[in-house]
C-alpha cells in the first residue's frame, strides 16, 4: 500500500508539472551593437583606489562592454554597461561608497571575453 501511495504521489507531481501550452516564439533580433574585435587596457589611476576609479581601454568603436566591480567573494558588488563612442575611451567610476577590501575590476565584451584588473579600495 505505501509504494502505491508513492507512486501515486510521484505520477501526480510528475503530471501536476508538466505543461503542454505552446511556447511563444524567442525574437532572434536581439541588437548587441558591433561585434568586439579590440579590447584592451591601456592605463589606470592604480590598484590602490580612495573614491574614484579611472581606466582608459582601447576598444572597439560601436561594440558593447559590461564592467563590474567584483568582491573576493565572487559576489559582483558594481556593474556598467556602455557601448564604446570611439577607440579608446576613459572610463571613471566612483567607488567612494564601497566598503574597504580587495576586488577585480573586470571588463568584458558581448562574446564572453574577460579582463580583469585587481583593485584594492580603501578608505
Amino acid at each position: 500500500m505505501k509504494k502505491f501511495l508513492s507512486y501515486s504521489l510521484v505520477a501526480i507531481v510528475c503530471v501536476g508539472c508538466f505543461d503542454t501550452s505552446p511556447v511563444a516564439p524567442v525574437s532572434n533580433n536581439m541588437d548587441l551593437g558591433v561585434p568586439s574585435r579590440v579590447m584592451s587596457i591601456v592605463t589606470t589611476s592604480g590598484n590602490i583606489v580612495t573614491d574614484t576609479f579611472t581606466i582608459t581601454l582601447n576598444v572597439t568603436s560601436g561594440a558593447m562592454y559590461n564592467v563590474q566591480l567584483i568582491d573576493i567573494a565572487g559576489k559582483t558588488v558594481r556593474s556598467y554597461g556602455f557601448t564604446a563612442n570611439a577607440a579608446q575611451v576613459v572610463k571613471t567610476y566612483d567607488f567612494s561608497d564601497v566598503p574597504r577590501g580587495a576586488y577585480d575590476f573586470t571588463l568584458m565584451d558581448t562574446n564572453g571575453l574577460q579582463l580583469k584588473v585587481p583593485v584594492l579600495i580603501k578608505p
